[in-house]
């Protein structure tokens, strides 16, 4: 009996705890809302119809002013560049051999060469300005427009590159019929190239730069229904701008001959051996004097510069991280697609000792680039 008593009165304290706590739940919720809506009450029955009006229409005007109108938005970060590159060269040599027996075509024809593609990472810096929304909608789109210059850090990209190496008389260009122009041998009869010992490598290059770039958009802005509404999405058609810099040419060739000199000296069309006429008793003929003749011959040169203009997509993902008051920072990621207006080439001739060399470099009409980083917004009005 008395355990039955006590069950019963335990369960009658326990919905008693049960109603305090949910009475002091209710007279707190009662005591915030009053809090947050007492003064406005207050203010309300106090006031006076007109007065009434008044506080209604300067409501209105709060409500107006915390509405984003236009903004303004600056934003640094990284970018990577990526287009391609196609390239060609071309030598007119001079004729090593005697000009009345030169030989057929180029000696280490240049012309095999491959290309890069100019890939870089860089920094941007854009400035943006957003109207206000174009109607009245909690994801209503926004209409901007964007301009920025980026600059590449990469200094130089390689158009052109090309190696060639050979022995012989026909990859060097030397024949027996022509008489060594200088160093061993100079200003005696027959001082002569072996040519079966001739060989021969030449490195032909040619860079080129992207010293600036600049981009010019105009697009629209959509919210996002993610990360708390605080996330946008842009898309934007942008004109971009690249100032390449001068092409830069280079050609070296290096060279290695034996010599045969001597008075009479001639190459034995048997055996190729350097001998001369022997003068005295004996064989018909000795051995002549030979010797090794090395040359480095180098050509550089700067071509042209270009400006090159293409038109594209920009595609842009942002996310505000803080605001303050009429600021907001936020971070994104985006990435240009475009194309460029005209076909493009860099060309140079160079006219040397050694004969006339052509280069040429044509930027792809495809550009892709990729980056990201932070933007602080602002709106004033």
């Amino acid at each position: 009996m008395k355990r039955a008593e006590y069950s019963r009165l335990k369960e009658v304290l326990r919905v008693k705890r049960e109603s305090v706590f949910l009475a002091f739940a209710v007279l707190m919720g009662t005591a915030c809302l009053a809090f947050f809506t007492g003064p406005a009450f207050a203010q309300a029955e106090s006031q006076t119809p007109g007065e009434m009006a008044g506080s209604e229409a300067s409501s209105d005007e709060t409500a107006q002013k915390n509405k984003e109108g236009w903004g303004l938005e600056f934003g640094v970060g990284f970018v990577l560049h990526v287009q391609d590159m196609e390239a060609s060269a071309s030598a007119d040599f001079d004729p090593l051999t005697n000009p009345a027996d030169p030989p057929e075509g180029n000696p280490l024809n240049i012309s095999n060469g491959t290309s890069d593609w100019a890939i870089a990472p860089g920094f941007s810096l854009d400035m943006t300005v957003l109207s206000p929304p174009l109607f009245e909608a909690k994801y209503a789109p926004r209409v901007f427009f964007q301009i920025g210059y980026q600059n590449l850090l990469e200094d130089s990209f390689t158009g052109y590159r090309d190696f060639q190496a050979g022995e012989g008389a026909g990859p060097c260009g030397v024949s027996a019929e022509y008489p060594n122009p200088g160093g061993p041998g100079a200003g005696t009869d027959n001082a002569l190239y072996i040519p079966s010992t001739a060989s021969c490598d030449a490195t032909t290059a040619s860079n080129t730069s992207i010293q600036d770039m600049w981009y010019l958009g105009v697009g629209f802005q959509v919210p996002v229904p993610i990360f708390e509404d605080r996330a946008k999405f842009r898309l934007s058609f942008d004109y971009l701008g690249q100032k390449w810099g001068p092409q830069d040419f280079s050609f070296d060739r290096n060279s290695s001959y034996t010599v045969c000199y001597g008075q009479g000296a001639f190459i034995d069309p048997n055996n190729n051996n350097c001998v001369r006429p022997n003068t005295g008793p004996g064989p018909p003929t000795r051995p002549g004097l030979i010797q090794i003749d090395q040359t480095k011959e180098s050509v550089s040169g700067l071509g042209s510069s270009l400006t090159t203009h293409a038109l594209g997509i920009g595609l842009k993902g942002l996310v505000d991280v803080y605001e303050w008051r009429g600021l907001k920072v936020r971070l994104f990621l985006e990435t240009r697609f475009a194309w460029l207006l005209n076909d493009y080439e860099q060309t140079g001739t160079f006219e040397t000792d050694l004969g006339s060399f052509n280069s040429t470099i044509r930027p792809s009409e495809f550009i892709a680039q990729g980056g990201g980083g932070v933007r602080v917004y602002w709106s004033p009005f």
